[in-house]
């Protein structure tokens, strides 16, 4: 099961789609407040300095892999030693 988490989250999603409850295009704000000001890395392989994103996460975003998250297993740099901090 450990390895179904994303498909079965992602037919989760797709029903409340079907279903009208959820747009692929919904801002994700709408659902998580915290991600209302999304900021992105300027430089991510060398800093923390962060300016706003140019426009918000979608569901869509989330859904494909393509929101701009990342995972401590595969980040560099100092947002890794964030990471770790925190």
């Amino acid at each position: 099961i450990y390895s179904m988490t994303k498909p079965v989250t992602g037919i989760a999603a797709m029903m409340l789609v079907e279903d009208g409850k959820l747009s692929l295009d919904q801002n994700i704000a709408d659902l998580l407040p915290a991600f209302a000001n999304p900021r992105v890395l300027v430089d991510p392989a060398n800093s923390l300095d962060i300016r706003p994103a140019n426009r918000p996460i979608t569901v869509r975003n989330l859904l494909t892999h393509t929101a701009g998250l990342g995972y401590s297993i595969i980040t560099k740099g100092p947002l890794l030693a964030e990471y770790v901090r925190l």
